[in-house]
């Protein structure tokens, strides 16, 4: 006896058995208090160091603000056109580098790298531990917002795509009772 199966049948069948299927996602709930555990003390490490980047970061975008004015005064170019320039003028360029020279150096010049370093290796820490809880679950958007800050830099300049990222994270931020990505919780 031959058995007959359309491709329609067996395409259902398929699809039935996918959606039936049970999937085990994430650790078993015996140990999500030890996972959250590990969150709580990662985020003892990370605060300082977010703290300390955070501190550095707003000396630095207040130096490069600084140094983007006085190019402004010397070429006459807004520095929304700097991008452009930088890469068809030569002239300009010359005259960002004299500009470079003339100023005072960053005063974050460094730190921000030896901070980040450490920074980075716990929020890759971080998010590999599956939360059990809102606080954990905020934990984690702390060090998702370290990884996607330049989402705060300039609120003017933010695609659709990254602008719910931004919410997502601030509400789940809220939601969990921590501070906002430019806050420091230290």
């Amino acid at each position: 006896m031959m058995l007959m199966t359309t491709r329609r049948a067996a395409i259902g069948g398929a699809v039935s058995a996918i959606a039936v299927t049970p999937v085990l996602i994430g650790p078993p709930l015996a140990s999500t208090v030890d996972a959250d555990a590990e969150l709580v003390r990662l985020s003892a490490q990370f605060e300082p160091l977010f703290a300390e980047w955070l501190e550095n970061e707003r000396l630095c975008r207040e130096h490069i603000a600084v140094f983007e004015a006085a190019v402004e005064r010397v070429t006459g170019v807004p520095s929304r056109e700097a991008f452009w320039r930088l890469g068809h003028d030569q002239k300009y360029r010359d005259a960002r580098t004299s500009v470079a020279v003339s100023e005072d150096p960053d005063p974050s010049d460094g730190k921000l790298e030896a901070v980040a370093d450490p920074l980075w290796d716990l929020t890759y820490g971080i998010l590999a531990i599956r939360p059990a809880t809102i606080a954990g679950l905020g934990i984690q958007a702390r060090a998702v917002a370290f990884a996607n800050f330049e989402l705060w830099w300039d609120a003017a300049e933010i695609s659709p795509d990254d602008l719910r990222v931004k919410t997502l994270i601030e509400n789940v931020l809220a939601l969990a009772g921590l501070p906002g990505p430019q806050q420091s919780a230290v």
